[in-house]
């Protein structure tokens, strides 16, 4: 019986052990380049590289797609880190029309996904009926 008590404290020691050592190094530190712009200042020049995508590239205008590319960028932003989510960024998802695989951002959260991007799909595993 103490053997078998041992083995468990040991498995149990083991198994916390591992899990802290994981999220200790799981996450990529992120060290961010001195910016010499304000926030504010990123928000301008954001606004004016999204302004030159609209002119030069196709914009699609599909709800479904739109929330697609939302859904995943909300979630990209969700995983970034703090100091990357200022409260003046705006962050905007939009879908272009060009075939190319292809995605861009300008400063302040302002991110373009090509059509091949948002409508490539993985192949779906084939149901044995």
């Amino acid at each position: 019986m103490a053997i078998r008590t041992s083995f468990v404290q040991i498995a149990a020691v083991t198994i916390v052990v591992c899990t802290s050592s994981a999220s200790l190094f799981g996450q990529t530190v992120i060290k961010l380049p001195k910016n010499k712009f304000t926030p504010e200042q990123d928000v301008m020049i954001g606004r004016e590289g999204a302004a030159q995508v609209r002119k030069q590239y196709p914009i699609i205008e599909d709800e479904r797609i739109a929330r697609y590319l939302t859904k995943l960028g909300d979630r990209l932003v969700a995983a970034a880190p703090p100091e990357l989510k200022q409260p003046v960024y705006e962050f905007s998802f939009t879908p272009v029309n060009l075939k190319e695989i292809n995605a861009f951002a300008s400063q302040a959260g302002r991110c373009s996904f090509t059509a091949a991007c948002s409508t490539r799909r993985r192949p779906r595993a084939k149901s044995r009926a």
